[in-house]
Order: structure tokens, then sequence, then C-alpha cells
């Protein structure tokens, strides 16, 4: 599902769907509005250089429009991205629980985390990132299972959830944080070799997936053009 704007843009994306034999009864017409937009320039390596987007469109989108596709179709996935409202967001996620519909949090640009996530998501910018973290309050402990499956965050965005969880939210002082972590039934080593490995350097010579490491340890390990919402029944 997407909203589009009653404008050019949202005809096309309409008429271009459908040309490719694609449905689009999951498009979701916001009367007198504008389609998001977004404009970006690529390097020769495809990293972005500069852009510019118009994301306003799916600020408006409201949770109760999702509710009768939960409902009707019963999908096993529900995916979703950080352009829509922290509000719709906490609607979406608590519907889903309800249901027993995983969540998977798209996070381009900005809630792959098990323990946090149930929905999946994708943040899209680390403005956009912590969105996600009061539809993680409002269902934190009502269910036997994480309220988010899956989330997918860069490096800078992982860092912005893990402090506003921490401060903001103080998601870690939460009596179901410590209940998930006392079920790992972690012993001193662990411990012993998270240490060890946060201060493990990363040879210039290895790709770059060790610096990775390096850099995501303290996250990692304490952290237990239209936005768009997928669904999978599959």
């Amino acid at each position: 599902m997407a909203p589009v704007g009653e404008d050019i843009f949202g005809r096309l994306i309409t008429d271009s769907t459908q040309s490719m034999g694609m449905r689009t009864d999951g498009l979701s017409l916001v009367p007198g509005q504008q389609s998001a937009v977004c404009n970006v320039v690529l390097d020769a390596r495809g990293g972005l250089e500069t852009g510019i987007a118009d994301m306003s469109l799916p600020q408006l989108w409201k949770g109760s429009e999702v509710f009768p596709v939960l409902r009707d179709y019963r999908p096993r996935f529900l995916v979703f991205d950080g352009n829509i409202s922290s509000e719709t967001m906490t609607a979406i996620v608590t519907e889903a629980a309800a249901s027993n519909v995983e969540v998977f949090l798209s996070v381009l640009f900005i809630c792959a985390v098990h323990l946090l996530f149930t929905p999946s998501s994708e943040p899209t910018s680390v403005a956009k990132s912590t969105r996600i973290l009061p539809a993680v309050v409002a269902n934190l402990g009502q269910t036997p299972r994480s309220i988010i499956s899956y989330a997918s965050p860069n490096l800078l965005e992982l860092g912005c959830m893990y402090d506003e969880a921490r401060t903001a939210f103080d998601l870690m002082s939460h009596d179901h944080w410590w209940r998930v972590i006392d079920g790992f039934s972690l012993g001193s080593s662990f411990r012993m070799e998270l240490d060890q490995l946060a201060k493990l350097g990363s040879p210039t010579r290895l790709p770059s997936w060790a610096t990775y490491l390096s850099l995501s340890t303290r996250a990692l390990f304490r952290w237990p053009s239209t936005s768009y919402l997928s669904f999978s029944t599959s």
C-alpha cells in the first residue's frame, strides 16, 4: 500500500504500475494533495551526493486506512519505512500485534534486531529513525514475542535509535527489557569476550565489514519516493 496525490505524479504512478500488470488497489488516493517526490544525484559508484525530497504526503496517511487490509487479508508480514508519522506507526503496529502479524521496519537512510521489532520497518533517515520507538513503548510486554521482528538501520540511524531508546524513552529500565536479557542466560565469559571484541582494531586491508563490526559493537550488542506498506501472506 502507498498514498498517492491527486496530481500528475499520482496518475503517473498509478498508470505505470497498471501498465506493468501490477495491482493498483493498494494505492490510496489522497484528494487535494501532491504526491511524494524525491530527486537524488548519485556519483559514479552509486553513492548519494545530494538530493531534495518532499515526503509530506505520507505524514497525512492514517493507520485506519490499513486496518481493513490487515483484517481482510491477514498477512503474515507487514513492512513499512520511516516516512509515515509516529502516530500512524503506533496504530499500525498495535493492530498488527493484535492480529499476530510480524512487523518489519525498513530503514534506508535512517525501526536487524530480532529482539526489538516484530513488524518490520525501514527508518529512512536519522531524524526519522526513532519514529518507531513510541510504538515499541506502547506495546512493550503486551505480547510474548517482540513487537518488531526486523529493522534495517545504518550505523548512524542505529546509534540514534539506541541513544533515544536509552535516554528519551528509558526503555532499558523497563521490566520487560531485563526479562529478555535474563532469558539469554549470559554468563561472565560473554561479557569478557564482548569487551575483547570491542577493543579489536580493523586493519585497513580488510573490507568495509571489518570496520562495521568495530564501529557497531556498542549499538549492536547493547541494543538487545513514496512511503509504503507491504504485506505478505506467503
